[in-house]
């Protein structure tokens, strides 16, 4: 009988040898998986979790998808949850949307100033301002694939001019 018996070293050799290969062949066969997925093919190649389930969401229909227009000709897709979404949950949508897609094309955390960004112009939806935060988007007909564009907010002169002759 010679039944070839593996030895210690030719098991430890078949091992990955640190977190980081593990980390590693884990998302290899995660992407894999996901490339070969007909429904979430169209996904990012270093996708988060967040990403895969919206996507889900999306294609169950419990979610919407509206497009973002931005000011210099970009358009955002972003995913906001269809039960009681508001435009708050909305902008922190397209936070997050933004803040990933400057990652994944710059390699680093970018830092931006969205009290700036949102104290300066409004989010439009078929030229009606979306002033107030806690509006829920299906009352103000927002529904999936709805277009949502940028404008900027103007100072209303009439408040900061004082009476003068008082």
């Amino acid at each position: 009988m010679s039944s070839e018996v593996e030895g210690p070293d030719e098991e430890t050799q078949r091992l990955p040898k640190s977190h980081d290969d593990i980390v590693q062949m884990t998302k290899t066969a995660l992407n894999t998986l996901i490339k070969n997925d007909p429904l979430l093919c169209d996904l990012p190649e270093d996708v988060t979790l967040d990403e895969i389930k919206a996507q889900v969401a999306v294609l169950q229909g419990t979610a919407l998808s509206i497009n973002v227009h931005r000011e210099d000709g970009e358009v955002v897709k972003v995913i906001v949850d269809q039960r009681d979404a508001t435009v708050s949950h909305l902008k922190r949508a397209f936070m997050r949307s933004t803040q990933l897609r400057l990652l994944r094309k710059q390699g680093r955390k970018v830092a931006i100033s969205w009290k700036h960004i949102w104290k300066t112009n409004w989010l439009v939806f078929n030229g009606v301002k979306l002033q107030n935060d806690n509006a829920k988007l299906r009352d103000l007909g927002i529904t999936n694939r709805a277009n949502v564009s940028f404008a900027k907010r103007y100072r209303d002169k009439l408040k900061s001019n004082k009476v003068e002759g008082c």
